[in-house]
């Protein structure tokens, strides 16, 4: 019998975060590079979804983040950033969603298929796991996710 975790046998990864500002998202990304560091994630897409009163453009840049304003769907609701339309083209084990689900981008996330979607904080019945943190402080919130998804499975 071989144990496993949803953490240990993730290879893609794409997470969703609901960020307010600057200081929450170094708050996600300083926890997300502590718990990556014990993954096999090899592709990794972090998606930080910002309200309409924040400029993208004064976030921290990243190469794995694509930054999501109400600014960037079109009159019909479709996504213009063609970059991050090419990355939601590519294969994902799990999708991981902190947060208010309620988000435009939804219906485009919808369409990748994942082996397995987690969602933090987060109720719609799409997602094949709900985990609710009991903080909403982004290092307790992704060491409590990490913790759920490195517990052992038997197969």
């Amino acid at each position: 019998m071989n144990e496993k975790s949803i953490w240990s046998t993730t290879d893609a990864l794409l997470i969703v975060l609901n960020c307010d500002n600057d200081e929450q998202l170094k708050g996600y990304k300083k926890a997300l590079d502590k718990a990556l560091n014990d993954s096999n994630v090899q592709k990794l897409t972090i998606v930080v979804l910002l309200p309409k009163d924040v400029d993208k453009n004064a976030m921290t840049p990243h190469f794995v983040i694509y930054y999501v304003s109400p600014t960037d769907f079109n009159f019909f609701g479709k996504l213009k950033d063609i970059q991050l339309l090419d990355e939601f083209k590519l294969d994902y084990d799990t999708l991981i969603w902190f947060g208010d689900d309620t988000h435009r981008i939804f219906s485009q996330i919808k369409k990748i298929p994942f082996t397995n979607r987690i969602g933090v904080n987060a109720a719609r019945s799409y997602f094949e796991m709900h985990v609710t943190a009991d903080s909403d402080e982004p290092a307790l919130a992704v060491q409590f996710v990490h913790q759920v998804l490195s517990k052992s499975y038997s197969e």
